[in-house]
């Protein structure tokens, strides 16, 4: 007996519901199947982590590490997350700067409703453009806490060359379990994307009894989750072309590099 594909996927998705399945576990896109699919499984959970200098704390975390697990691709190539909330509230995971479909963008009470703890949310979406991202929580103070990592898409078609390329994340930290708040309001960065987004206070997706924002008050400055002097040394030799990969999970803070 022959069936075509459009029956096909009619069937599968009729079984799936009758069998109860998360319509959320279901792949996003089936008019990619020709294309590589690279699949990621993150738990969200809190874990001890320590900076390097002074005392391990309560973060909390992808897959039991800060930063994250960075994600390589190369472009083109479909992104398959499987996400799962070992938190005590609702989570997700927001791309950013990837152009994404909306469904997939992760921004709780706007895009999605939250990943609420127990759920198990699968994110689905093409790789490009080429370039460096980040990917984090877009929940209440989750950033912050350390629900962050690198993307890294690769071009299809690479230009030039270098000999050795390196991944550099600069992150503020509140070393202290699950971080903490200051008594100001959040600094002009946030404020000045919630306006340029056209949301107002009343929009915004937290509890109207939180109120505004407040900005935690950092006592630390790490790359790729440890602080100086802990931090790995980048190796390279004499001559080398070096390619480094900039980014800066802070919510408010700027870095001047040299």
């Amino acid at each position: 007996m022959e069936i075509n594909r459009r029956s096909f996927l009619k069937t599968t998705l009729g079984a799936t519901l009758a069998l109860g399945i998360p319509t959320s576990l279901i792949s996003y896109s089936y008019a990619e199947g020709s294309k590589k699919v690279r699949e990621f499984h993150f738990s969200a959970s809190r874990a001890k982590v320590n900076l390097g200098s002074g005392p391990g704390f309560w973060a909390w975390t992808y897959n039991g590490q800060v930063p994250g697990p960075e994600i390589r691709v190369k472009e083109g190539e479909i992104i398959r997350v499987f996400l799962k909330n070992f938190l005590s509230e609702e989570t997700s995971i927001h791309w950013h700067g990837v152009p994404v479909p909306n469904p997939m963008d992760g921004v709780p009470g706007i895009t999605q409703k939250g990943v609420m703890p127990g759920e198990t949310f699968v994110y689905e979406f093409e790789a490009r453009p080429a370039g460096t991202y980040l990917y984090h929580s877009h929940a209440k103070y989750q950033l912050d806490l350390g629900l962050y990592g690198a993307l890294v898409i690769e071009p299809a078609n690479q230009a030039g060359s270098y000999d050795r390329e390196y991944t550099l994340l600069l992150e503020d930290w509140v070393m202290k379990d699950d971080g903490g708040l200051a008594d100001r309001p959040r600094g002009s960065s946030m404020m000045g994307m919630r306006r340029g987004m056209g949301i107002g206070q009343a929009d915004f997706p937290y509890p109207p009894a939180e109120g505004i924002l407040l900005e935690p008050r950092y006592d630390a400055r790490a790359f790729n989750g440890k602080v100086y002097p802990a931090m790995a040394p980048l190796s390279v030799n004499k001559g080398d072309k070096v390619k480094l990969r900039l980014a800066n999970p802070s919510s408010t803070s700027k870095s001047r590099v040299r």
